[in-house]
């Protein structure tokens, strides 16, 4: 694992084994399972507002070029 989601899963065994006293718990691998099924269903929805956000911007702005392109007389080839 690379980045920052790497760090946190790091640090969350850490803290596993920590709390399990250094010992190898057979529960771990299903913990640890169950964190990357949590954080694989946080990207999924992150990513989903992400584009949500791309597409508002996107429209906010292209009503802006043709506002803009329209006061100034820049047809369809325009400014932008």
């Amino acid at each position: 694992m690379k980045g920052l989601t790497g760090l946190f899963f790091l640090q969350f065994r850490e803290t596993l084994t920590e709390v399990h006293g250094g010992a190898h718990d057979r529960h771990l691998p299903q913990i640890e399972e169950a964190y990357l099924q949590q954080l694989q269903r946080e990207n999924a929805a992150l990513r989903a507002s992400l584009e949500e956000h791309q597409e508002t911007l996107e429209m906010i702005m292209s009503t802006y070029r043709q506002q803009v392109g329209g006061a100034r007389g820049v047809g369809a080839g325009g400014f932008w």
